[in-house]
């Protein structure tokens, strides 16, 4: 089967929104096609720490006592730093795509940080599509 060329721009597009720090954008495609390679390889370890999708919860270790789930979920990387994005991310559809992965983890952030000062409950409102995502976050 053939498969078809992704353009250098689109490998810049994919790599950014994975969060992928890149200081020298003169990389041929071929160079990034390997890191975006790479970067897929790195997303899918989760299957080295969980036995099997669906996830069963009840096979988890249970959270530490203590352990604040806001300071576990953050993560981030040079450019967000240098940027200062995480503490103002793009909204919705003013969002590029670059950062669709940026506001997720802003998103994760957000519920870890509520949790710790108590709330369990979680929504997530789309007012154009009139759909709503509903999260019952219990640790």
């Amino acid at each position: 089967m053939a498969s078809r060329e992704i353009s250098r721009h689109d490998l810049l597009v994919l790599l950014s929104s994975m969060g992928i720090v890149l200081p020298d954008t003169k990389l041929s495609a071929e160079d990034l096609s390997k890191r975006l390679d790479k970067a897929f390889d790195a997303s899918q370890e989760f299957s080295k720490i969980l036995n099997g999708i669906p996830v069963d919860p009840d096979a988890l270790h249970p959270w530490p006592s203590g352990k604040k789930l806001y300071k576990a979920t953050q993560r981030g990387n040079l450019t967000e730093m240098l940027e200062g994005s995480m503490g103002h991310p793009k909204r919705g559809d003013h969002a590029s795509k670059d950062h669709i992965f940026r506001e997720m983890r802003q998103s994760i952030l957000c519920i870890a940080y509520m949790y710790d000062k108590g709330t369990r409950e979680f929504c997530y409102v789309d007012e154009i599509s009139n759909r709503i995502i509903s999260l019952n976050v219990c640790i």
